[in-house]
Parts: C-alpha cells; structure tokens; sequence
C-alpha cells in the first residue's frame, strides 16, 4: 500500500513539476491554452538607416521566423563610431506599424556600427556597418557581425524583471521537487521499518 502511495506521489509531483515548466517557458502565464506560445523566441530584424537634417533615422522591422510582426517589443540599440569607439545607447520607438521600430540619432559624418537588438519577447539581433558622409548621406551599409561582449549594451525593467520572475519559479520548483523527493525517501525508509 506504502509503495503505490510513493509512485502516486511521484507521479503528482512529475505532473506538477511539468506544469511549472510549462508555465515557465511561457512567461508565467495561467493554466490553459496560453501554456503553448504562438511563436518562439527568435526573431528576425532588418534595418533602414536614412539620412536626416544632422543625423539619421533608424527603422527597425521585427519579425518572427513565420513573417508576423513582433508587437509592443523592447527594441535596443548600441551605435559605435568607428573611429573613435566611442557608444551610445538607442531606444527604440513604435514605428506607427505593428513590428517596426524608429529612432532618430544626431550623427556627425564617419564610419559607424550600429547594433539593434529586440529584449523582451523575441531575441534577435542585427549588426549593421555605415558611412555617413559631409553632405549627410547613408551609403554602404553592410551587415556585421556582432560588436565585442565587452560593450555596454542597454536593458530594459521588463526584460530585467522578467528574468528575475523565471529564476524565481525555477528555483521555486528546484526546492519544491528536493523537499518531495527528501520526503519520499524518509517516508520509504519508515515504511521498511
């Protein structure tokens, strides 16, 4: 009778600790069909950069894999003089069209890297290489490959948050499933007994 209560227990807790992984990977939401995300995580960015009086614009089109646009997304930028090394950081605007992103910078003329990321719930990521020229036009614009790790890219409180909110369900769960398994062992031990 002892063991088939064990394996029941077993058997509640593995559901149990499914469901929390379930609830995890979709970012906390509620039992139900939302347990399942519409897309995954990845996501597709292509970049415009136009001249402007004094600077540029930068237009940022978020996308997933499938083509839908990413919406209400945190949309970062680390821009890089070439010359100097010298970095800004950019936030990203709604673009007035579901999936695009726009942010006006004052730039002077030179050789520039700009790197775009989306933070809170997609990751994805494109590196571009510019010239502004004297006369404030964009020309040979390349794709990159990413800037160094040792530069300061920006967050945002939701993709900080977030990321705190999983790390607490995870280890919520990790203690979860020691205390059960320490309490099956003990209850099996004083059954043999």
């Amino acid at each position: 009778m002892r063991v088939a209560a064990t394996r029941l227990s077993a058997v509640a807790l593995l559901t149990v600790a499914l469901l929390g992984l379930g609830m995890v990977r979709s970012g906390g939401a509620a039992a139900g069909p939302a347990l399942v995300p519409a897309h995954n995580k990845n996501s597709l960015i292509d970049l415009a950069v136009s001249s402007i009086p004094d600077g540029v614009r930068v237009q940022a089109e978020v996308r997933y894999d499938d083509g839908d646009p990413v919406v209400d997304e945190d949309v970062l930028g680390v821009l890089r003089d070439g010359s100097s090394g010298a970095t800004s950081q950019l936030k990203f605007g709604s673009g007035g069209t579901a999936g695009q992103y726009v942010t006006d910078v004052p730039l002077e003329a030179g050789e520039w890297d700009l790197e775009v990321d989306a933070v809170t719930y997609t990751r994805g990521v494109r590196t571009v290489h510019f010239t502004l020229s004297n006369s404030g036009e964009v020309s040979k614009m390349t794709v990159v490959a990413a800037l160094p790790n040792n530069i300061e890219r920006p967050t945002t409180a939701r993709s900080r948050i977030g990321m705190i909110l999983v790390w607490t369900v995870v280890v919520a769960f990790g203690v979860l499933i020691a205390f059960v398994v320490v309490e099956l062992r003990r209850r099996s031990k004083t059954a043999d007994v």
